[in-house]
């Protein structure tokens, strides 16, 4: 286990500064009369992430190696992964084909239940919520318009 934290901490360490050169690139300050650069909100989220991969890099490091130590813990685990990745590629391919509010309307519910085995009422709460967290934070507050679904470019849905 020590093995996979050390190596997936050091990946995101990686796509953290990656996301942070690009975002130099694209500018993260902001711009009078404009408001924020392309690159203001990847930034701070990738240094987050950053942050956090270093801190968790840092927690493996000082963990003391114990023999026979697994990547995953056991078959259980390797299942939870799989079944993660599993979502996150459904949630993908939803995306590209009815935009970001119907892909999460199926991925949020999805997940909660079938992974986390939470009771109905706090898989609906956590859907409503964190689709309209999104709508609030991107497309009201930041003016960042996300993907939509073919019956929205059709005039024939709201999402």
């Amino acid at each position: 286990m020590r093995k996979g934290e050390l190596i997936t901490a050091a990946l995101f360490v990686l796509l953290s500064v990656i996301v942070i050169m690009e975002c130099f690139r694209l500018g993260f300050g902001w711009e009078p009369q404009q408001g924020p650069q392309a690159g203001m909100v990847p930034f701070y989220l990738a240094l987050l992430m950053g942050g956090c991969s270093v801190y968790v890099f840092y927690l493996g490091w000082k963990k003391e190696k114990v023999e026979g130590d697994n990547f995953f813990i056991n078959k259980q685990g390797m299942m939870e992964a799989v079944k993660i990745a599993f979502t996150a590629l459904i949630f993908s391919i939803l995306v590209v084909y009815t935009g970001v509010y119907i892909a999460m309307l199926i991925y949020a519910p999805l997940f909660v239940r079938w992974l986390g085995k939470h009771k109905w009422s706090t898989v609906i709460l956590f859907t409503a919520c964190i689709v309209l967290a999104i709508y609030f934070g991107m497309e009201v507050g930041l003016k960042i318009p996300l993907p939509r679904s073919p019956l929205y470019m059709q005039g024939k849905f709201f999402i």
